[in-house]
């Protein structure tokens, strides 16, 4: 009996007088080894069958869950891809009937009973080569744009290297996600910090507990005047003792922050700087 009709009589057998426990059987090498316990199969044949199923095993992708959300990651975790996405609806409802005057003018536009679909978000995340991240989110309300796009070395936890557009290490307020946040909104004042912007930044945590980031980025993704805008900086370093003590009971951070900006607008009307 030649070795191929003798697996089907195998598989066969093992259909017919291991029922039970083919169906408890967790994987295909489970059933091999069976029936290598069996005598169906020799030793040899055993291990040349489960060589054979390892060996696809090991090219083929992985679905793992994550927070709640799906990665499809290649078998030798150098790869993946993970969908993100989010959708913040923002209603109002005023009562104008408590007033007399007439409120259809613009400045009380702002005022009337609305639905508004405040973000849409849908982009991609993972891992390439090993040693790679990346993330790239584009915002659809309106007209489409790029919400972030970065690529980033991340071989060594101390230091690693980002390219692209991304938050830049300022407040603690804008770098929270906006799935996080208390309000629809941030607060006023975070307008005046440098948000998502184009350029580079040198990051990492070199001691569980401390982290740093400096990055140079252009202030001005739109219009720019190549005498007088210039190369944009920022910088973020924080300390969790609680971390650095090993106490997992503890809540002490500490955050020291700074940016430096220096742009303008060239108004279309004229020659002139503002």
């Amino acid at each position: 009996m030649n070795f191929n009709k003798k697996l089907a009589v195998a598989v066969s057998s093992a259909v017919l007088l291991m029922a039970g426990q083919v169906a408890l059987a967790d994987s295909a090498t489970d059933i091999v080894d069976a029936l290598v316990m069996k005598g169906v199969l020799t030793e040899e044949e055993g291990k040349l069958i489960n060589k054979g199923h390892t060996s696809k095993a090991k090219v083929a992708p992985v679905v793992k869950e994550k927070d709640g959300a799906f990665i499809l990651e290649s078998a030798n975790e150098a790869n993946s891809i993970q969908l993100t996405g989010r959708m913040h609806l923002d209603y109002r409802h005023n009562n104008m009937d408590l007033y007399s005057s007439d409120f259809n003018d613009r400045d009380s536009a702002t005022g009337a009973d609305n639905i508004e679909l405040r973000r849409a978000r849908l982009g991609v995340k993972g891992k390439f080569a090993k040693d790679f991240n990346y993330e790239i989110v584009g915002n659809l309300p309106g007209t489409a744009t790029v919400d972030v796009a970065f690529v980033d070395y991340a071989k060594y936890s101390e230091v690693k290297l980002r390219l692209g557009r991304f938050k830049q290490p300022f407040n603690l307020e804008e770098l929270t996600s906006s799935n996080n946040i208390d309000f629809m909104e941030r607060s006023y004042v975070n307008q005046l910090a440098p948000a998502k912007k184009n350029g580079a930044m040198i990051f990492g945590e070199p001691k569980t507990g401390f982290t740093y980031a400096l990055s140079a980025y252009s202030m001005n993704d739109t219009e720019q005047d190549s005498k007088n805008d210039k190369m944009s900086y920022a910088g973020r370093t924080t300390l969790n003792f609680g971390e650095l003590l090993g106490n997992k009971d503890m809540v002490a951070h500490f955050g020291l922050a700074g940016f430096d900006a220096d742009y303008n607008v060239t108004p279309t009307s004229s020659s002139g700087t503002k």
